[in-house]
């Protein structure tokens, strides 16, 4: 495997690891919202954390 391969590869689990945590987040709201502090700060956190996955995600395509 090239170089290039491993590096892309690698970005690929990193942004699937990155996905899998944001859909934990979004299934702990829905399932436990008792629970969740849903202020502002934490939704923009949340749509930051979402926004950097989708710019990531038009770099790989």
């Amino acid at each position: 495997m090239s170089e290039v391969d491993k590096a892309f590869m690698e970005r690929r689990e990193s942004l699937l690891n990155k996905i899998d945590y944001a859909i934990g987040i979004v299934n702990n709201v829905i399932e436990h919202p008792e629970y969740i502090d849903l202020n502002e700060n934490n939704l923009e956190n949340m749509k930051g954390m979402l926004t950097d996955i989708e710019k990531e995600i038009k770099e790989l395509i």
